[in-house]
């Protein structure tokens, strides 16, 4: 297939871990969590919850900070926004379990993602993080589910991704009609 133009903000997302320490003021933070909100879910549950600190925010940056596994750990200190997303697994209103949470996690993080890169600023998502600890260290209830942590921020100017960026290609991804058939 041959290569088809796409947004650039999409073209040049990724993943950085290398972040300046530089401070976001409170509009940007909320500029994220704005985007984030306005992504579509089923039946309008908007079952995302994100905890989330600077590093101002001592404690509960130190909180995020302690779940995060090691190898997280390591280069995390200089983002300048630390983010624990959660989704809710059942709806006590239908009394429904809401089976596609985490897609539209995915798509509000998505929209915070392009909302950032807007802003100049990069998301690193990880799934290096204990689950269990996040639970224990925030109270949270039952029905939600820690899924994913967020690093946010800055990166120097001369901070490049890497230089190859491998993506399968689109007839790997594909089928038209049933499983068999690979476009």
């Amino acid at each position: 297939m041959e290569k088809t133009a796409i947004n650039p903000l999409i073209e040049k997302r990724w993943s950085p871990r290398e972040f300046t320490a530089t401070k976001l003021t409170k509009a940007q933070i909320e500029a994220l969590f704005e985007a984030a909100r306005r992504a579509a879910s089923w039946r309008n549950s908007q079952p995302w919850r994100f905890i989330y600190a600077t590093p101002d925010d001592t404690a509960t940056w130190n909180k995020l900070f302690a779940c995060l596994a090691e190898m997280n750990q390591q280069w995390v200190k200089t983002a300048s926004l630390l983010i624990l997303t959660v989704v809710q697994k059942e709806d006590p209103k239908h009394n429904v379990r809401l089976g596609y949470s985490w897609h539209d996690l995915g798509l509000s993080v998505g929209n915070m993602t392009f909302q950032a890169m807007d802003m100049g600023l990069h998301l690193h998502n990880m799934a290096g993080f204990s689950k269990e600890k996040a639970v224990e260290l925030f109270d949270i209830p039952d029905s939600f589910e820690p899924v994913t942590m967020i690093a946010a921020g800055k990166i120097d100017s001369g901070t490049l991704p890497p230089a190859e960026r491998v993506r399968r290609p689109l007839d790997k991804l594909l089928f038209r009609g049933d499983w068999n058939e690979m476009v």
